[in-house]
């Protein structure tokens, strides 16, 4: 931590008397040490500069040697810290050291601390004072080496000194950096510019901050560099470059003094300085900010795309582990290959805040000023405007809020107007024309008028000038401007934009801000590339037209859907998404860049409805949680990545209204699923497929309105939930859970309004499903070790199996047979049917006779019938059954002279009959057979014909015997 960043005394009680190297390299952090090695011991008292060094230290290092019990100063120093550790207010570190001795010998005074303190005891044992303070020494060793420290007993110790100096430099800097408390809105800009910075991986970065001027880039910039620059060897920050009138070589030598800490100038121009930093640095890590370089600047005759290239230079000019910082309101002078973070301006809470803070000194204004606060994004407007209205009367205010509304502040306008005239006459010239004289006109048709006038007319407009003097525009037609990539963030200030056409702006990729004041139409279709929302500044008017892409709204009455789904380039939504109140629909599936949502979210209070599918969202904010109209939410990825694991926000007993969740293949693991889950109460249906958990929280099981769960494709759960809890849920999907022996779980048998169970893929070689009497479909495919259906509840329809598995087709109709009771009268019988309706590419061979079309018959074998052995027929046909009355069976003699024939009813089939569905049924010989045959036999009958109501695309028929089946 450097000293230029807090200007008070860090005093730290350092006790490394043996490593002074280690002092020096926390006075080189900037940090001031205090050092008790210079006394001489005359009995036990501790001088007051001593007490009050202990008393002052924010950090206190304990060296301990296997001497150190032996001295009576240094267990009343530690027993001294220890008190102050543990003070009501303590904000003392303590972090023990030990040398050349092992911690369990300090921690239970062992050998050479036994000893000494043998010695202590024997001196005091007349003493019940000096007893006490002994067994205090005591108290303190072990409570010290209790803490977390470092053991350098074995280790380099320049390494140990290095880690230790980052330890104190950390823990000062994160208690020291009290200004920041103050600055409105930096919280959220500095946790996405140290996620950008990635300081974590061992390599060379640049990252630009880009944004408007006036806009914070600098104060966010300064406030990184003083949390960040402890972690580094050395840093530097240069302040306002474009302010530089010395030349560029002059700003080199700074760089190199800071860094390499010499007085000297050390280079006379800047190719000498260009290698003089890439020769001395490239070993060094180091933090370099070089604040607000601008394309307007002129340094030594060089252009400005150069600036980069003689201040910050090449990756390899810097020691592994180095950050280069670069703040600019020109994104284009920062590398292609470098990320940037984009600075956008408050939102309306931040700003009142931050206007209050000037205008009362005081965040909670006066009730009488409460609704005359401006409503301006722009910190730098908002400080100009609160310090100008600081102790003023209320009939001052008035008038300075209406001049405010018709221009500017000079200081605002002359530190915003750079950027507009840092453009080229021309495009200033063109950006005017197109903006204010051909809203609603062709592209074809603008290019032939300023062909006539500019000579470049044809050079497309990559970005907007900033709009800071164009209080009164209403309406901007951009539509149709393909080379368009950015809209100035100062947009936000056409507080009477009526209109704003973006459409078919496909290159378009970032729209910071947009005021909603007086807008009534915004559109946005064929923004393809639009990396951003924009931020909503201004409470949104309720008849706002939003139109977006081919299937995004256009909510004339209030905005109640808002559609972002395919924008793949979309990195983030803005914490202004708050505002929509009557947001009732919200989709950002398929945003694939898209990796956090802002806290603001859970301020959708109507919100019913958000859909996230296929984002890199891992960490939905807790805030969500307040969305308690939400009935469906959807997390789900399309396939289980390995990386980064989702998780779920703790409940909290909120979202009271959502009835379906999908987490489908959100790499969720053990602790992914928050422990009070069992707190959605209103929970109908949970999409848990593809996850890579073992076990399921405890309180899942008290989901009881839960109807659907889905857990497929789970294959590392070891322990299903307790269904006990679960009265309601009539689907339970366990494909490819591998599932073994008997594989359901026991209490299954408490669903007893199951209809629906899907078991497919799975490994068990039996199973028992009887005790389910609710059941109605059954999926059993690809269990490759099953070779037996189990036993069927009565309500089953439904069985989805491997029909190319004999054994499997001969359970079935064995099950088939036993449900089916003979209920026939003199023309008709009464038939169980069972569906299945996945693909099958042909009919199971264990049907020997196939036909198609609306009748199949078979010729039977002479003597075919054997008293009680024969079952009956058994029929597959595929196609759609539309009526219970659905087919007739025809019994021909040999001499074709005697018939007999019944009608075949149907019951018990599935009500979802789609035209790829195959059927199964059994037509049983003792239905089929009439007693009264005119003296005939069973054998005197050789043919049996099937007949259907309608077309079927392939029937198949097996004469089956009882023996077949068993």
């Amino acid at each position: 931590m450097h000293s230029e960043m807090n200007s008070s005394s860090i005093r730290v009680i350092h006790m490394l008397i043996e490593s002074m190297a280690s002092s020096t390299s926390l006075k080189i952090k900037g940090i001031l040490t205090f050092q008790d090695d210079k006394r001489l011991e005359h009995g036990d008292s501790i001088p007051e500069e001593f007490l009050k060094a202990i008393k002052e230290s924010q950090v206190a290092l304990v060296v301990f040697s296997k001497n150190y019990a032996s001295s009576r100063w240094c267990l009343n120093e530690l027993v001294k810290i220890m008190e102050c550790k543990e003070e009501e207010n303590g904000q003392t570190l303590v972090i023990p050291i030990f040398d050349d001795v092992d911690p369990s010998h300090v921690r239970n005074q062992r050998v050479s601390f036994a000893k000494a303190f043998a010695k202590h005891e024997s001196k005091y044992k007349n003493d019940v004072e000096g007893m006490q303070k002994v067994q205090r020494w005591r108290n303190a060793l072990t409570e010290t080496s209790n803490l977390k420290g470092y053991d350098i007993r074995q280790r380099v110790e320049s390494e140990n000194i290095q880690q230790i100096v980052n330890q104190i430099s950390s823990k000062l800097c994160k208690t020291s950096i009290s200004y920041l408390q103050d600055i409105v809105g930096i919280d959220t800009h500095l946790e996405e510019v140290k996620s950008q910075l990635k300081i974590e991986i061992n390599d060379v970065r640049i990252v630009g901050i880009w944004g408007m001027g006036g806009i914070g880039k600098t104060t966010i910039a300064r406030a990184i560099f003083d949390i960040l620059s402890y972690q580094f060897e050395a840093a530097c920050f240069i302040a306002n470059i474009k302010e530089n009138k010395c030349g560029i070589h002059f700003l080199q030598n700074i760089r190199l003094s800071e860094l390499l800490r010499e007085k000297d100038n050390l280079v006379n121009n800047k190719e000498d300085g260009k290698h003089m930093i890439a020769c001395r640095l490239c070993f060094k890590k180091v933090l370099v900010v070089l604040d607000d370089i601008d394309h307007s600047v002129v340094l030594d005759d060089i252009d400005h795309s150069d600036h980069l290239d003689y201040l910050a230079g090449n990756l390899n000019w810097y020691g592994d582990g180095s950050r280069i910082i670069v703040t600019t309101r020109d994104k284009h002078l920062i590398g292609k290959n470098d990320v940037v973070y984009e600075v956008t301006t408050l939102v309306d809470n931040e700003t009142i805040k931050l206007f209050n803070q000037y205008a009362f000194q005081r965040e909670v204004p006066d009730e009488c000023f409460e609704k005359l606060s401006p409503e301006i994004g722009l910190p730098l407007a908002l400080k100009v405007w609160g310090s100008f209205l600081h102790k003023r009367d209320i009939i001052e205010w008035r008038s300075a809020i209406e001049e405010m509304k018709n221009k500017s502040n000079s200081k605002i306008v002359e530190k915003l107007r750079i950027s507009y005239d840092g453009l080229e006459t021309t495009q200033q010239d063109i950006f005017l024309d197109i903006s204010c004289f051909f809203r609603g006109k062709g592209k074809s048709c603008i290019m032939q008028i300023l062909k006539s006038c500019y000579s470049r007319a044809n050079i497309g407009l990559i970005r907007t000038p900033e709009f800071t003097g164009m209080q009164n525009l209403e309406y901007l037609d951009l539509q149709g401007c393909t080379s368009l990539e950015e809209a100035h963030p100062s947009l936000g200030c056409c507080r009477k934009l009526v209109q704003l056409n973006l459409r078919e702006c496909g290159r378009l990729k970032r729209f910071p801000c947009v005021n909603v004041e007086s807008m009534e139409c915004l559109q946005l279709d064929g923004c393809y590339s639009l990396e951003k929302f924009p931020e909503i500044l201004v409470t949104m008017k309720l008849e706002l037209d939003i139109k977006m892409s081919s299937s995004i709204i256009q909510q004339q009455v209030r905005l109640t859907e808002l559609d972002l789904g395919g924008m793949r380039k979309l990195l983030s939504i803005p914490r202004s998404i708050g505002m929509l109140k009557g947001l009732v629909k919200q989709n950002v599936s398929y945003c694939s860049k898209l990796e956090r949502l802002p806290d603001e979210i859970g301020d959708l209070e109507n919100l019913e409805e958000f859909h996230a599918r296929q984002t890199l969202i891992s960490h939905p904010p807790s805030f969500i949680i307040l969305l308690n109209k939400l009935k469906y939410l959807s997390f789900r990825k399309h396939k289980s990545e390995h990386g980064v694991c989702f998780v779920f926000p703790q409940v909290n007993e909120g979202l009271r209204s959502l009835k379906i969740l999908d987490l489908s293949y959100c790499n969720l693991v053990d602790g992914g699923l928050p422990e009070d889950i069992g707190c959605l109460y209103s929970l109908k249906r949970l999409y848990l497929t593809g996850n890579n958990f073992e076990h399921l929280p405890r309180r899942i099981a008290q989901l009881g309105a839960l109807r659907s769960l889905d857990l497929s494709h789970c294959s590392r759960l070891k322990e299903f939930p307790g269904f006990t809890g679960m009265p309601n849920l009539d689907t339970l999907n366990l494909i490819y859970c591998n599932l073994i022996y008997g594989g359901l779980p026991e209490d299954i048998g408490y669903l007893s309004y199951l209809k629906r169970l899907y078991l497919g893929g799975n490994n068990f070689e039996h199973l028992s499903i009887g005790q389910l009497g609710a059941l109605q479909s059954l999926d059993l495919r690809y269990c490759k070790r099953l070779t037996h259906l189990p036993e069927f509840p009565q309500q089953l329809d439904t069985v989805h199996a491997d029909w190319s598995n004999d054994l499997i087709c001969n359970s079935l109709f064995q099950h088939i047979s036993s449900l089916q009771h003979d209920i026939s009268t003199s023309d008709s019988v009464l038939l169980r049917v069972f569906t299945t309706w996945h693909l099958m590419k042909n009919m199971p061979s264990w049907f020997h006779h196939r036909g198609a079309g609306t009748s199949v018959s078979i010729n039977l074998p002479e003597n075919w019938y054997v008293c009680d052995n024969v079952l009956g027929f058994a029929v597959c046909c595929s196609g759609r059954l539309i009526d219970s009355r659905v087919s007739q069976a025809h019994l021909i003699s040999y001499d074709g002279m005697s018939r007999i024939i019944k009608t075949l009813a149907l019951s018990n089939h599935s009500e979802y009959s789609p035209e790829s569905a195959v059927h199964f049924l059994l037509v049983p010989f003792a239905g089929l057979w009439d007693t009264k045959a005119n003296g005939k036999t069973p054998n005197d009958y050789g043919n049996i014909r099937l007949f259907s109501s309608r077309e079927m695309k392939e029937f198949g028929l097996r004469l089956l015997y009882k023996d077949e089946v068993v």
